[in-house]
């Protein structure tokens, strides 16, 4: 698998889809949907398939065992040069 771009984040906001304190972990990848469908294959479950976003990314997300969000998604010229970048 080639990863584009990987970050990560912590987050304090505490909500439904957060746990209070969690981390989230972003991996960017081209090839988005082939990826979730194999990990799915595997018997990982997700909480959001491949979804096209309103700022013009397409992502999913998981979670590890403690809560912390996985967001595998494919931002492609969108997340270094988007149409709003002023």
């Amino acid at each position: 698998m080639r990863l584009n771009h990987i970050s990560l984040g912590v987050t304090d906001i505490e909500g439904p889809a957060l746990a209070p304190q969690a981390s989230a972990v972003y991996f960017e990848s081209e090839q988005l949907d082939e990826r979730v469908a194999e990990l799915e294959a595997g018997g990982i479950a997700f909480d959001q398939r491949p979804t096209d976003q309103p700022y013009l990314w397409r992502d999913a997300v998981l979670r590890d065992p403690d809560g912390n969000r996985i967001h595998p998604y494919w931002a492609g010229e969108s997340r270094l040069d988007p149409p709003w970048r002023v």
